[in-house]
């Protein structure tokens, strides 16, 4: 990363801490500024800012095209613990399922959580079983959505309560299909 956009990133997010309107548009500004230095997690900050109104209009269309510039960047952010591209690309998956993007489908948000869920999002993994086991933006497919509970499971454990409720509708699903 550039010094500059550093420096305008550290101050962007000293001045998000203080929370107040006028802050959120300082941020905004040195953000915007590290942003057209090329800086990957100005982007993902400045979307944030975009997608939430924070010193900025609420434009989800703007949200999505930094976040889309995040998810193409893989530089350093992988080693972030709250990994900036999975949640970028969550996000744009969210706008298509909420049809807050022009040409909005499931589809389109099934594609976004994949990217998601191969990023480390684990919020895109729950987001694709539930599409798995409902049919949304994908045929149905319940061996899959258990595939993908059973892989779940191992890695993290079942301490999650979303592990339940998949784990639920997978009962239901099996019950429905023993009595067809």
């Amino acid at each position: 990363m550039a010094g500059g956009a550093f420096l305008y990133v550290s101050a962007g997010s000293e001045q998000e801490q203080r929370s107040e309107p006028e802050e959120d548009e300082e941020a905004a500004e040195c953000f915007a500024k590290a942003a057209e230095l090329g800086d990957t997690l100005a982007k993902f900050y400045l979307g944030q800012h975009y997608e939430h109104g924070k010193g900025v209009p609420q434009d989800y269309k703007k949200a999505a095209e930094l976040y889309m510039a995040v998810s193409r960047c893989r530089d350093y952010l992988v080693s972030y613990d709250h990994h900036p591209q999975g949640c970028a690309e969550y996000a744009v998956g969210s706008f298509y399922e909420r049809g807050l993007l022009p040409d909005s489908t499931m589809e389109k948000a099934v594609a976004w959580y994949n990217r998601a869920h191969w990023s480390g999002n684990l919020d895109a993994y729950f987001k694709l079983m539930e599409c798995y086991l409902n049919g949304q933006g994908v045929r149905k497919n319940c061996n899959s959505a258990a595939k993908m509970l059973c892989e779940y499971c191992w890695r993290y454990g079942a301490n999650d309560d979303r592990v339940f409720f998949i784990a639920k509708q997978l009962e239901n699903e099996e019950t429905k299909y023993q009595a067809d």
